[in-house]
């Protein structure tokens, strides 16, 4: 939500320029199907070829960037679990995600990222049942998983964390405070 410092200008993290237009049943081609799927971002799409093959974005993650990162990016986990839920029911010859192989059965990969996405919610309650700050959770998120922090890992995973902590707030499992100027949260029991 500000401008960013020169530690994150990355390709990863400042995207060339693209003109875009708004994606409407007019502007598919006959034969496609297009499926909203939110939670890795607002309003990411899916779309099915008349061929039966689904090329799902962002909607799971390789295992490969699960066992390497954790955390994966998300803008609303209750969202991104439902996505999952939809992906695991469809129907398809083929699903072609954007970061992992092609799979003929796309349900085991919507487990393992269905897997990973409650194994953070689960390391965060554990976590904040001794009340942490945001950075706190972060520092010992990535000492739980042996990852070393850089400037850009810091402001992505700010990201992510705190798209958890409002997820788990709203669903009763942590609460806040504001102890010494600075919000602190720590598990419901």
């Amino acid at each position: 939500g500000s401008d960013h410092f020169d530690a994150i200008e990355t390709k990863v993290y400042i995207a060339q320029p693209t003109h875009a237009y708004e994606l409407t049943p007019e502007v598919i081609p006959q034969g496609f199907e297009a499926l909203r799927l939110d939670g890795h971002t607002f309003a990411m799409t899916a779309f099915k070829t008349p061929d039966d093959v689904w090329f799902l974005g962002d909607a799971v993650v390789s295992s490969g960037v699960l066992k390497k990162y954790h955390l994966t990016f998300l803008v609303d986990v209750a969202k991104y679990l439902d996505s999952l839920d939809i992906v695991e029911k469809l129907s398809g010859k083929l699903f072609v995600p954007a970061h992992a192989k092609p799979k003929e059965d796309i349900r085991p990969l919507v487990q393992e990222n269905r897997d990973n996405t409650l194994e953070i919610i689960d390391l965060i309650y554990d976590l904040c049942k001794f009340p942490h700050s945001q950075e706190e959770l972060q520092r010992d998120i990535f000492r739980r998983y042996e990852r070393h922090m850089s400037v850009p890992q810091y402001v992505l995973t700010g990201s992510i964390i705190r798209t958890y902590l409002s997820y788990m707030r709203d669903v009763g499992k942590i609460e806040y405070l504001i102890e010494d100027n600075m919000v602190i949260w720590k598990s419901v029991r």
